[in-house]
């Protein structure tokens, strides 16, 4: 009997310590299972928020220092123009020259066209240099008579006398020669002229258009040939002290050709015209 309690008791132990053992096994076991994800939610997928930087604390102004004067500033040296002063200055209007004034210090150097000027145009006080069928080929050889100077040689007179302004017109009498000759020539009068008169202003005048019957029926003296001649003479010409003047379309009809109620013969214009024509002259060198 003894002995069957004594088996018992060694029995109740071990079965003890299996129950303690399954027991805490879950435990242990509960510990050692692998952790499940936690469902993701929205929130936890959005970036944390960026911490902003702190702001620049704006440092008070500095106080001014009552001891300090305020800089003056520099002074305005700049003067206003003085309205007087300018008009001291600035040259004086010159009123223009009358007629007389300007035809009296002018040459008028031409053909029988420039005669018609000296003996109708009333250009009180001008000196002419012209004779009936002067031509760039004659002229610097040709003796003339000057009123008030005796016979001279152009080249006496532009050495004797001197003069503001010089006319020169020539080149009807000359279209019988090739174009080219005469260019080269009309060229070389006005060296000529210039190296004589250095301070002049040199005027060179178109030829007069012909009437246009007396350009239709005439081979030589026509007005396309005189266009041509007037082209080159104007080519000349500088527009400072060498002047082209064109005085045609005064004297024009609408086909460019010389007026017929202005002409007798188709190539020279009625005395009446040279009034016109100085005036005009008058207008133009001023």
């Amino acid at each position: 009997m003894k002995r069957r309690n004594k088996l018992k008791r060694h029995l109740l132990f071990p079965c003890l310590m299996l129950v303690t053992l399954l027991t805490t096994m879950p435990v242990a076991l509960g510990a050692s299972r692998p952790r499940t994800t936690p469902d993701v939610t929205v929130e936890d997928t959005l970036p944390p928020e960026t911490e902003t930087a702190p702001e620049t604390p704006v440092l008070p102004e500095t106080p001014e220092d009552p001891s300090v004067p305020d800089t003056p500033a520099a002074p305005d040296l700049t003067e206003e123009p003085d309205p007087e002063d300018d008009a001291a200055q600035a040259p004086p209007e010159t009123e223009p020259l009358t007629a007389e004034e300007l035809f009296s210090t002018t040459l008028f150097i031409g053909d029988s066209r420039t005669v018609g000027l000296q003996e109708y145009g009333g250009m009180t006080g001008a000196t002419f240099f012209s004779d009936v069928g002067m031509s760039v080929f004659t002229v610097q050889d040709k003796t003339v008579s000057v009123p008030g100077l005796g016979k001279l040689t152009l080249e006496e007179l532009l050495t004797e006398k001197s003069f503001d302004r010089i006319h020169l017109m020539l080149g009807i009498n000359e279209l019988g020669y090739d174009m080219n000759a005469i260019v080269q020539q009309y060229g070389q009068v006005v060296e000529y002229i210039r190296e004589l008169q250095p301070d002049a202003t040199l005027y060179l005048g178109a030829n007069l258009h012909v009437s246009a019957s007396r350009s239709q029926s005439d081979s030589i003296y026509n007005n396309p040939r005189l266009n041509q001649l007037n082209q080159q003479i104007e080519a000349l010409a500088d527009g400072q002290q060498v002047i082209y003047l064109d005085v045609n379309p005064l004297f024009d009809d609408a086909s460019g050709a010389l007026n017929a109620d202005l002409t007798g013969d188709g190539t020279h214009v009625y005395a009446s015209a040279y009034a016109t024509w100085s005036q005009w002259l008058y207008e133009s060198m001023q």
